[in-house]
């Protein structure tokens, strides 16, 4: 028996031997296999992992040019369209520009200004405005340059930015080059400009154009025949021209046209107790500064400007070392040897000159170039009691032979595109309609039918009103003033225009064109006045001057520290040599000796390195 189950349980065992190695070698069978396939997956996979990341960025790049030709041609129905040049509205869709300006003093609320306002509505463009006073406003600027341009505005706007700081800003990719946009989307302001009298567009261009050829910015201009020739005025008192006898206005409004004339005055005046108090203190002539009297008497004798530098058929010549300069030198001197002018004219300012010749007893028979609203009709003696002369014939020349100084006017830039602007066509097209006529007049006296009337549009028309520029009723217009429901004035606080800021092209029809009641006691003046300009300007050889000149940031520094100097020496040997500190006899040569060491030929190298460059 025992055998028996001993046989039994050995048997039992060998079959659980015999399970459990068929269970053990199904196992290594199943890994095996498990393993053996995820060699070959791994196999198979790893050539598509390497074909994957070599051939992914070929795949990935086209798709995203893909993605952004999709975007462009799916744009949102939102999207800000610009139209075509010339055309208003200048955007389609929903477009905000950045502002940053200067306080306007005159401007009562820019935002709700009428020509803000207006541009708005024409142009289809949201403006947004950040205001500074007018002396931070340049240092804010150059601190949000200094920090990497990050916080500036679209568009800095008003107060001008001079040329090296512009090339400085544009270099550094702070704000943009716009010669690209002006060639392709102006179109207002070419035409503005090509209706100017004294300039045109191509010269507008070449005067804010960068030594680097960069136009950081657009040009703005203001041409004024009354400004251009007003430098060298002798204002004459009337009461005591008419009792010298010699108030004879010509068809030009003239009445003394010549130094020897001027000296005869002088010499009455000096010699008559004109204003009746029994003293002699008559003074012919005052001024304050030597600019005016500089332009009032040396154009006689130099047949150009005053200007340290002028341009004779493309060459640029000096004239502080000439010996026509020294000639003017003489005369002025002979002017204060004889008493008639008055030697405080080379120490005091405008202010006190202004108190002299409104002082409750008159002393004054004549002054140098004074601002017009330092006299007008509500001032004792009032405006009206002088008249002007200005370019002379030299002492014993005729009427005839005159030259007038002409102040040249530069096309400047206050309107400059920043990097952080999403649309700069936009923002080029808006600053081209700014700077169109309409826009340009709108900027200095308003809105038509509101704050000024075409002469053709009035009670009475030519017969009633008249320009004192001498165009028909139709092209002259009328102020209204506060009696006559106008809105604004110049010089007032008003909310009408912007006081030339942002863009502006006043030629001469725009800037020239007022008319007056011809029943107004100063009509005569007036036409006189008028007259008496657009006959100056005719004197004046414009050619000849030399102004405007962009330097290289080289040049810039060589007028810096070699130039500076040199002008700063010229000033004070005039007043010297009038004043007889130097003698113009014994001590000129050794003025032009040092003019010389100074460096003023090879200056003078540099300014005419620039006129080539910028004219041919």
């Amino acid at each position: 028996m025992n055998k028996k189950i001993l046989a039994i349980l050995l048997a039992c065992l060998m079959v659980l031997a015999l399970f459990a190695g068929c269970s053990k070698s199904g196992t290594k069978t199943d890994d095996s296999s498990a393993a053996t396939e995820k060699k070959e997956e791994t196999k198979k996979e790893e050539p598509k992992k390497e074909e994957k990341k070599k051939e992914e960025p070929k795949k990935e790049e086209p798709k995203k040019e893909e993605k952004k030709e999709e975007k462009k041609e799916e744009a949102p129905a939102d999207a800000v369209e610009v139209t075509a040049p010339g055309q208003l509205p200048i955007v389609n869709g929903d477009l905000t520009l950045s502002f940053a300006m200067p306080l306007n003093a005159t401007v009562e609320d820019r935002e709700t200004n009428a020509l803000w306002v207006y541009l708005q509505e024409e142009s289809g463009i949201k403006f947004e405005l950040e205001e500074y006073a007018g002396d931070e406003y340049h240092t804010k600027v150059d601190l949000m340059m200094a920090a990497g341009g990050a916080d500036l505005p679209d568009i800095l706007c008003g107060g001008s930015f001079g040329v090296t700081p512009r090339t400085t800003w544009g270099q550094a990719g702070f704000i943009l080059d716009l010669k690209d946009y002006i060639n392709e989307l102006c179109f207002y302001l070419p035409m503005a400009f090509n209706n100017c009298m004294y300039t045109d567009w191509d010269t507008a261009l070449a005067q804010i154009t960068s030594y680097d050829g960069g136009i950081y910015g657009l040009p703005s201009y203001a041409e004024s025949p009354n400004d251009r020739v007003s430098n060298g005025r002798i204002n004459f008192y009337m009461p005591w021209v008419e009792k010298a006898g010699m108030a004879n206005f010509d068809d030009n409004g003239e009445f003394i046209k010549t130094a020897d004339q001027l000296l005869e005055y002088y010499e009455i005046v000096k010699t008559s107790d004109f204003n009746g108090n029994g003293k002699a203190d008559e003074i012919p002539l005052t001024g304050y500064g030597t600019w005016n009297l500089k332009c009032a008497f040396l154009p006689m004798f130099l047949k150009h400007n005053v200007d340290n530098f002028w341009v004779d058929n493309g060459v640029v010549k000096t004239t502080a070392d000439s010996d026509e300069y020294r000639e003017g030198l003489r005369f002025i001197k002979g002017l204060l040897d004889k008493g008639y002018l008055d030697p405080l004219t080379f120490t005091q300012d405008h202010a006190a000159m202004t108190a002299m010749i409104t002082a409750e007893t008159m002393t004054i028979a004549s002054y140098l170039r004074i601002s017009a609203s330092n006299l007008n009709l509500t001032t004792v003696p009032p405006s009206t009691d002088f008249e002007w002369c200005s370019a002379l014939a030299a002492p014993g020349a005729d009427e005839s032979d005159r030259f007038q100084y002409y102040g040249k006017a530069i096309a400047y830039t206050q309107y400059v595109v920043t990097k952080n602007c999403e649309s700069p066509e936009a923002a080029v097209r808006l600053g081209d309609f700014w700077g169109s006529e309409d826009v340009s007049f709108i900027n200095n006296c308003g809105f038509e039918g509101i704050d000024w009337d075409a002469v053709s549009d009035l009670e009475g028309g030519a017969d009633k009103w008249g320009n004192t520029w001498g165009w028909g009723p139709e092209d002259t217009y009328v102020r209204r003033t506060a009696e006559t429901g106008g809105r604004a004035s110049w010089g007032t606080m008003q909310n009408v225009w912007m006081g030339n800021q942002g863009v502006s092209c006043l030629n001469y029809d725009w800037a020239t064109q007022g008319g007056a009641d011809k029943t107004l006691d100063t009509w005569p003046m007036s036409v006189r006045n008028a007259n008496r300009i657009l006959y100056n300007i005719t004197l004046s050889n414009q050619d000849n001057v030399f102004a405007g000149q962009v330097y290289t940031a080289e040049e810039a520094d060589m007028n810096a520290n070699v130039y500076t100097p040199i002008a700063t020496y010229i000033e004070e040997c005039f007043t010297r040599f009038c004043m007889g500190d130097l003698d113009i006899e014994k001590d000129w040569d050794n003025y032009v000796n040092e003019l010389k060491k100074m460096g003023l030929e090879d200056y003078t190298a540099v300014e005419q390195a620039v006129y080539t460059r910028m004219f041919g």
